[in-house]
């Protein structure tokens, strides 16, 4: 019996509108080799019922989940336990697949790269047929020093903006971490950092051809709806935590900076310069909580007319004693 070489996977919160984007794009695939694991995220439309006309017509395996509504991650999370693809592949529900070849190429792909390497990457292509990320050359191969020196560097991370073919077994190993009170939700940037992080020889390699169709105009869009109030909170907050964990904040001190920047950025109450302190302590790096403070303070007052009483009371609510300028 032949081996199953892909399975794509598809987390969906409230898309039965959208599904038919991805559906359509497997459906014209000329390699069937794979299965498409839809896990629901505790969808009330009628995503259910559209799956369920997805699979009588279909002529590939489509296995659908529907679990108590916890976020992307954990959808996503569902999906990898169950996949059992040789490789995974994640596609949300109104994206598609570059053409009819995709799925071909990408098993062509996966038989040249080494057995230690743990994904591949790709590119995008997005409505207008701009593609991204830009690479010189058919590929860039990446170990995870080489991989950190990218994602930590302010003019090269938009490099691995890709899409990413893991190896399922490799997947399974290294699941999207738990959210928790102040983090309620993961950016795929922070995920994907956190995979490589997990990874004891961490390989991959990044090939220089499309093999998604992105659409970012969507207003309901996952990334849309969960990214657009507090991106950088989740994103620096996620960040931080991972290099703390890993011993890295000190090894990257601009990339440091550079996040805790974008959590005082993303104050968007008093009550949450608190949190930014109880955070930057959590991460050992409360001593540029009075410096950034400082600076977040003059800006407010060069962009806002008056003074907000309660972000006065708030301050005056915080000790900062040992915070070092």
């Amino acid at each position: 019996m032949k081996s199953l070489f892909l399975s794509i996977i598809t987390p969906t919160y409230n898309r039965a509108n959208k599904l038919h984007i991805a559906f359509n794009s497997l459906m014209n695939q000329t390699n069937k080799n794979f299965e498409w694991i839809i896990v629901d995220d505790g969808s009330d439309d009628n995503t259910s019922d559209i799956v369920s006309k997805f699979i009588k017509i279909t002529d590939f395996p489509i296995i659908y989940k529907k679990i108590k509504h916890g976020g992307k991650h954990i959808a996503t999370r569902t999906a990898y336990k169950i996949a059992s693809g040789k490789w995974s592949l994640e596609l949300d529900s109104d994206d598609e697949l570059y053409s009819s070849a995709t799925i071909d190429d990408l098993h062509k792909l996966s038989l040249r790269v080494p057995k230690n390497y743990s994904c591949i990457g790709g590119c995008f292509i997005d409505q207008h047929d701009n593609i991204f990320p830009r690479i010189d050359g058919k590929y860039i191969d990446f170990d995870k020093d080489k991989y950190l020196e990218y994602f930590c560097d302010a003019d090269k991370i938009n490099t691995l903006n890709a899409p990413w073919l893991f190896r399922t077994e490799y997947a399974k190993s290294v699941l999207p971490p738990i959210v928790h009170d102040n983090l309620t939700y993961y950016p795929e940037a922070v995920i994907n950092v956190s995979r490589v992080l997990k990874c004891k020889d961490f390989h991959m390699r990044l090939f220089n051809q499309p093999w998604y169709r992105y659409y970012v105009y969507n207003a309901d869009s996952v990334s849309v709806n969960t990214y657009k109030t507090n991106a950088d909170w989740y994103y620096a907050l996620g960040l931080l935590e991972l290099f703390y964990k890993y011993n890295l904040l000190d090894t990257f001190p601009d990339f440091t900076k550079r996040n805790i920047k974008k959590l005082f950025n993303s104050i968007s109450k008093p009550k949450t310069i608190r949190t930014v302190y109880t955070v930057l302590k959590s991460v050992n790096q409360q001593r540029y909580f009075t410096k950034y403070l400082i600076k977040y303070l003059v800006k407010q007052l060069f962009s806002v007319k008056h003074i907000n009483s309660k972000l006065v009371i708030t301050l005056f609510g915080i000790k900062i004693k040992g915070c070092q300028k």
